[in-house]
């Protein structure tokens, strides 16, 4: 169709058809309009249907609009995205809206504006659990307190939506010097409302092997008198439990001393981490 122009009228839409320089069709080399049924139909009886060669030097993209509003760009990640590669493929839903994956009708796994992945239906077997992404965070710098008071500052948080999830944690903790400051952390530090939990902890805290009972609070800290001041051999804490929403947020652990040694701050170090997997 080099060179094509002109209008083509049938009983189910229009296409129009512009050569290079001409602007009548706002800068498109072809526009169809159906009327009831699909604009655009290929049939082909080859493999290869049809092709779109992107030349431009960052690749090209497809947009999809509704009602004259972008709403999704697929195509080549450096032209959708300006800091993709190049060879990677992209899907970007515009603005806050999610992007969705579905089969047989049913979402199967939804990505939220802000990053939150959920599979919302759960696998069709007798036999297997309902099992969800769920989200993760660890720390890359240490958090590091010279007071007693709990706080979520450089902590590890995740988002969470309504339901429940089991979650883990691994806690890396050092003082600088004493020691003696100790540690405490709890799991208050967020904006999610926390409608039920249980969780224990186990480890290994200044040479001593350390465990706990089953907690029924996030606000509960587990606490710890004295810790190591050895930097690169630091304590370890690993705590598992479950936990319940009754509204979405954020749920992040919180840090401080456990007696006040405001010379000698306590380091929550990097590596240390939270991690849900949502179950119902």
């Amino acid at each position: 169709m080099r060179g094509l122009s002109g209008l083509y009228r049938g009983a189910y839409g229009t296409v129009q058809f512009s050569p290079p320089g001409v602007t009548a069709l706002a800068k498109a080399a072809l526009v169809a309009t159906g009327i009831g049924a699909s604009a655009i139909r290929l049939v082909s009886n080859i493999s290869r249907g049809a092709i779109f060669d992107f030349t431009n030097a960052n690749g090209g993209y497809f947009v999809m609009r509704r009602s004259g509003n972008d709403i999704a760009y697929i195509g080549n990640s450096a032209a959708v995205v300006g800091s993709g590669t190049l060879d990677n493929t992209c899907i970007d839903a515009t603005g806050a809206r999610g992007l969705d994956l579905a089969t047989n009708d049913v979402i199967r796994l939804a990505i939220s504006s802000a990053g939150l992945v959920t599979a919302p239906s759960q696998i069709a077997s007798a036999s297997l659990p309902a099992v969800y992404v769920g989200p993760f965070n660890q720390i890359t710098a240490d958090a590091t307190f010279v007071n007693t008071t709990l706080a979520n500052t450089g902590m590890p948080s995740v988002t969470v939506v309504v339901g429940t999830y089991a979650f883990s944690a691994y806690v890396l903790i050092y003082e600088a010097t004493a020691g003696t400051g100790g540690a405490k952390f709890d799991f208050g530090g967020g904006t999610a409302t926390v409608s039920s939990t249980l969780w224990a902890y186990t480890g290994n805290v200044n040479a001593a092997t350390v465990s706990s009972s089953a907690n029924n609070s996030s606000t509960t800290a587990a606490a710890f008198a004295t810790v190591t001041t050895t930097a690169t051999a630091p304590n370890v804490v690993y705590v598992s439990g479950t936990v319940t929403f009754s509204v979405a947020g954020t749920f992040a652990m919180r840090g401080a001393q456990n007696s006040l040694l405001a010379a000698d701050a306590t380091h929550f170090v990097a590596g240390s981490y939270l991690e849900l997997t949502r179950i119902s």
